[in-house]
């Protein structure tokens, strides 16, 4: 549990505008892999690890280089988490060229775990929810 408190200080000094925790978070919607479990995520026991997790959100071609450089510098001396809403064969369009996607991807799952979220966005949802009422 100590090494719990010890990221929230860590994410605290960071200084997200919003502090988020699991919860009340519905699993419904998540495909967790088998070699990996819900207390490894909620315990942040992949980053004790240097394990990576990929999750969606969109990367430009701007930003491709440097997170070409930050997956780089982070291989297996740190974790490292990702969220995209493209799946791994459409990350050569993105990133400067399909070798370089490859090889981001390559560093990123060898010690990584694959979240898959199916189903309605939880933000859409929720946000949609509020205009009904």
């Amino acid at each position: 549990m100590w090494k719990q408190s010890g990221y929230i200080c860590l994410i605290k000094r960071a200084g997200f505008p919003v502090y988020k925790t699991f919860e009340g978070y519905s699993y419904e919607a998540v495909k967790l892999p088998p070699a990996f479990s819900r207390e490894e995520l909620e315990t942040l026991e992949f980053v004790t690890d240097k394990k990576n997790l990929v999750l969606y959100v969109p990367v430009d071609k701007d930003g491709s280089q440097l997170l070409f450089r930050v997956i780089s510098d982070s291989y297996e001396s740190k974790s490292l988490m990702l969220t995209t809403n493209l799946e791994f064969s459409k990350w050569g369009g993105i990133f400067t060229d399909d070798q370089m996607a490859a090889t981001m991807i390559d560093r990123l799952v060898y010690h990584g775990h694959l979240l898959i979220f199916e189903g309605r966005s939880y933000r859409m949802e929720h946000a949609l929810m509020r205009q009904e009422a």
